[in-house]
């Protein structure tokens, strides 16, 4: 869902039990598009496992359900006769495992617009329940376990049941985590199938590979005083290449896909290479210092005001273009047919680490990139970005004298690194982190998280970073070993719609004079950027045809302030219902500051579907994307029309109001419904037009409105407790409420992380090692608090994570 940018809500379920928020509004509108439950919200009572909603409040959920035709999800539920199947048991124990593979007829009819490939998948580390389907008239398998050694045929994996009513549900016999990108991949099955494929939100993947230190030398890992530069030849190569894999990528099924490669460059690279091999020596010096860079901490904050000068008194950029063009790599980079086709970017002048320099020296440093920049021809590039910034070894960022100089000289937007906590967003992953005076001594400068790799910035082989992931990071294995985290970790990061650039480095683009190696098969000279490439794309493309865009840095930093933008006007759309309710014909966007935004809100229209009353707005569909409708809110709701209407399959039974207390009543039939945003908190029936909001979370359903019904697509999560462990529920220890419970050892989520033995290197001064799998890796906004914690108890202790209810009208 936060990848999406869907909105939703979250309910925390004590186990002593919790009201359920308000349904339905005055007016008879629905509040929420669908329900999503986590291990069907069930705790160890002691002598069994049992829910701790009531089979009242289960009831008022169906009878939402059943008026408004908004659908439920269940994830790690255990298999039993409520969704049409019976358990074969658990799987699996250390040394075993299943793949898992949807069905692609069942996916075709039921969820097209989640865009999948459906490729055999490991569950390792996931636990889950082998089921088979014991009520085939209203139960259908969606995917499927493979045999193995426990089980000798194939089973279900998860079902969607459409019960005589017409109420639907979705349900995943297996656990999920967020480490896992088996999980991210289903994860879009029921988003997809759960909104209908129209909610607010959108999917794109951003895959950005920034190679930093363009135009100096980098001293080799493992060498004795060994240094590489980055050749003409190589770059020619990276050309071509970037050019044939966005063919491959394109007719292997991933249209509209665009891959390019950034630089950021450093322009006193040139100048020390002309001087010291270029011929004749006649260009000026580069700009050099006559003591050592001092040494600080991390995170070192500077106090305002101090330090000394590095830089030489009275420096002027005094270079001419032809003592530039003496260098073959800045001359190629100044072609056009190379400059265009890369993107570019500023890294500084010199690399001079800023956690204690001076304004002056941090203005310079800036000011001198930019004049190159003008010289070579740089700002005139295709995809030239001049408002950002790749910090010399990401320093500079608790310095506000540098910030200050950053932002004179007309930056707005720096990259970060991910493995330092106070460098990224706390409320949400996918905003940038915006710099203040107390931490940073500046304020407003937006930081762009960026993920590192195991391919480490001073080596230029694959015998080198191998070599130094064993040394620094208890690696083991081969390359391909390393290689093999890599595909999984960032395919992981692609699924969940991260869209945080990757950190190279020069050196890692040497191509010419290294060895072949066999890559997805085949088998030639590989740069190391172009190995992982490879790699991490092959591992992604199996799961999905979506297209992999990458934008230039200024627009990737626009794409996180925007996200941050529209997330802060707390926008939600509504579906509205035909006359007869059995069917969505429109829907509504509005947002909660008085329904104005100063950015575009995104909405999704499912495949093959389209919008009749378009106007004025912008629309985007790029390869096998759905329709993105772009809406820009002025201060009134906008209502859009669908070309084909959406089949709803549960509508129209008795209306339902909804006390304070949360009790279900019958009332009239409503006679259509449609969808908004916030609960009401009231459950009578005025008897108007109403609408249902597409959150995550469900209310129930409303009394009878005359003519038509909203209903709304904000989510609701509810979740237990983040201190106790639960279970999906076994029916053999059913209570007498009729809730049911289970044995302790059904666990809510036996799976583990994948144990972290092996770290990245931060870009962070270049040279400190931590861990790349962190705890809080996701789910960090204000809403989802709890869900970080269970991350955190899930990954660093291998527990069990806790389970969650969400409860949502369109979600994702």
């Amino acid at each position: 869902m936060d990848g999406y940018g869907i909105p939703y809500e979250v309910l925390l379920v004590p186990q002593g039990g919790i009201a359920l928020p308000q349904l339905n509004q005055t007016n008879g509108d629905g509040n929420y598009g669908l329900f999503l439950v986590i291990s069907q919200v069930s705790y160890n009572f002691g002598d069994q496992w049992r829910s701790a909603l009531t089979q009242d409040q289960w009831n008022a959920m169906y009878d939402y359900q059943t008026v408004y035709g908004v659908r439920m999800v269940h994830i790690n539920a255990y298999p039993s006769s409520q969704f049409g199947t019976e358990a074969l048991g658990g799987c699996c124990g250390a040394g075993d495992d299943q793949t898992v593979t949807v069905d692609k007829n069942v996916a075709a009819e039921q969820f097209p617009t989640a865009g999948l490939k459906f490729p055999a998948i490991k569950m390792t580390g996931l636990w889950h329940y082998p089921a088979k389907v014991t009520d085939s008239g209203s139960t259908i398998s969606f995917m499927t376990f493979s045999p193995n050694s426990q089980y000798t045929s194939t089973s279900s994996g998860g079902v969607i049941n459409t019960f005589s009513n017409g109420r639907q549900q979705m349900v995943f016999f297996t656990s999920f985590g967020t480490w896992s990108a088996v999980s991210n991949y289903l994860n879009h099955v029921w988003i997809n199938w759960g909104l209908f494929g129209l909610f607010a939100g959108y999917r794109r993947v951003l895959f950005n590979s920034q190679i930093d230190d363009l135009f100096l030398p980098s001293a080799i890992y493992g060498t004795d005083g060994g240094t590489f530069r980055l050749r003409p030849s190589d770059v020619t190569e990276h050309l071509s290449w970037q050019a044939d894999l966005n063919t491959r990528l394109v007719s292997g099924g991933n249209a509209g896909s665009n891959y390019f490669i950034e630089f950021a460059f450093n322009g006193n690279g040139n100048f020390i290479y002309t001087q010291t091999i270029g011929v004749g020596k006649t260009c000026a010096n580069p700009i050099g210092f006559v003591r050592g860079e001092e040494v600080t901490p991390l995170e070192y904050q500077k106090i305002l005001g101090t330090g000394t000068d590095m830089w030489p008194p009275n420096s002027t950029f005094t270079w001419t273009l032809a003592c530039m063009k003496k260098d073959p790599l800045v001359l190629q980079f100044m072609d056009k047919t190379y400059r265009d086709a890369f993107g570019l970017m500023s890294h500084t002048f010199t690399h001079l680490g800023e956690n204690p320099i001076t304004y002056d020296d941090a203005y310079r440093e800036i000011t001198f990139n930019q004049n190159f920049a003008k010289l070579a021809t740089f700002t005139s590039a295709a995809k030239w970005s001049g408002k950002g910034l790749v910090p010399p070894a990401i320093t500079g960022l608790h310095n506000g004298d540098a910030l200050r100089a950053w932002s004179t000289a007309g930056l707005t937007s720096c990259v970060g690194d991910n493995t330092r906590p106070p460098l990224i967003s706390p409320f949400n992953l996918y905003w940038p982190f915006i710099t203040n005076m107390s931490s940073n001594g500046f304020d407003g400068l937006n930081v762009i998280p960026r993920f590192a790799t195991r391919i480490y910035f001073n080596c230029d082989t694959a015998n080198c970073t191998l070599q130094e992931w064993i040394d620094t990071s208890a690696g083991k294995g081969d390359i391909f070993d390393l290689l093999n985290l890599e595909r999984e970790s960032t395919a992981k990061n692609l699924l969940a719609l991260r869209q945080d650039p990757y950190m190279f480095h020069q050196a890692n683009l040497r191509w010419y004079d290294v060895d072949q190696l066999t890559i997805n098969g085949n088998t030639k000279r590989y740069s190391l950027l172009e190995m992982w490439v490879e790699s991490v794309l092959d591992e992604f493309v199996q799961y999905v045809n979506w297209p992999i865009i990458t934008k230039k840095h200024d627009d990737t930093a626009t794409a996180f302030m925007n996200r941050m933008a529209r997330d802060q006007c707390q926008y939600n759309i509504s579906w509205n219902t035909a006359a007869d309710q059995k069917s969505i014909i429109g829907f509504n966007v509005g947002c909660q500051t008085g329904n104005k935004c100063g950015v575009p809100i995104p909405v999704t229209i499912p495949i093959g579907n389209s919008i009749t009353n378009v106007g004025s707005f912008k629309t985007e569909q790029i390869g096998n994307d759905p329709l993105t409708l772009w809406v820009t809110l002025t201060g009134a709701i906008k209502t859009f029309t669908l070309t084909t209407p959406i089949k709803l399959t549960a509508t129209g039974g008795a209306g339902l109001k909804v006390s304070s207390s949360s009790k279900v009543s019958s009332t009239t039939k409503p006679t259509s419904t449609s969808a908004s945003s916030k609960p009401n908190s009231s459950g009578a029936s005025s008897g108007a037009a109403t609408t249902t909001t597409t959150s995550m979370m469900a209310t129930i359903a409303a009394s009878a409105p005359s003519t038509s019904i909203t209903m709304r697509t904000n989510t609701l999560v509810t979740s237990t407790s983040p201190a106790t462990t639960t279970s999906p529920l076994d029916p053999a220890t059913v209570d007498s409420s009729g809730a049911g419970g289970s044995s302790s050892t059904d666990l809510a989520d036996q799976s583990s992380a994948p144990s972290v033995t092996d770290a990245a290197v931060s870009d962070s001064g270049d040279d400190a090692i931590t861990a790349n799998v962190r705890a809080s890796a996701s789910d960090v906004s204000p809403a989802n608090k709890h869900r970080r914690r269970d991350q955190q108890i899930h990954i660093r202790h291998r527990g069990r994570r806790h389970s969650k209810f969400k409860i949502c009208s369109l979600c994702g």
